[in-house]
């Protein structure tokens, strides 16, 4: 393997493994406003809260 394809191999390595860090982040906001949306929506319609869970 050549020094620019090691380079670039480890660079890509490197990208995939911010954007995959990234979009665990972003999943786990996504679940947490979710859950929220479904709390406030049990509250607005005054529904038991063991449906907000």
């Amino acid at each position: 393997m050549t020094l620019h394809t090691k380079v670039a191999s480890t660079s890509r390595e490197q990208f995939m493994q911010i954007v995959q860090e990234e979009f665990a982040k972003f999943e786990s906001a996504e679940r947490e406003l979710r859950k929220n949306a479904k709390k406030d929506r049990v509250k607005e319609l005054k529904l038991p809260e063991e449906l907000g869970h």
